[in-house]
């Protein structure tokens, strides 16, 4: 330590301070890493909840909707299925807008008519 002893004031004050500097990002870096780590497996338990929340509203609907008439029932078809599960999830919320690949879907502007395929 005799190498420390013969550095000047301000360069040991520097190399102090550096020391400082350095261990307290470090210390950063680890908490920051934890916090972001917790972050993310709240948010993923979140979203498994939600994909649970969705399946169990699908099997819902299809089970109370399918009386043995699949093919014949308009209920069933997958847009019908997506609206209508859509409307149940979002009855809490008061909102039952419904996102589709081409826009945006309401009870207002849904189509109120399908034609059946024959």
């Amino acid at each position: 330590m005799s190498w420390f002893a013969n550095v000047k004031i301000g360069a040991k004050f520097n190399i102090i301070m550096s020391f400082l500097l350095v261990s307290l990002l470090l210390v950063a870096a680890y908490l920051t890493y934890h916090r972001q780590q917790s972050l993310l497996l709240k948010i993923a338990v979140d979203n498994a909840r939600n994909y649970a929340k969705v399946i169990i509203e699908t099997r819902d609907y299809i089970s109370s909707v399918v009386r043995g008439e699949p093919e014949n029932n308009y209920g069933l078809v997958p847009q019908v299925v997506a609206t209508q599960v859509a409307k149940r999830l979002t009855k809490d919320h008061g909102t039952t807008s419904v996102r589709f690949p081409s826009g945006t879907a309401t009870p207002t502007t849904a189509p109120t008519t399908m034609s059946r395929p024959s």
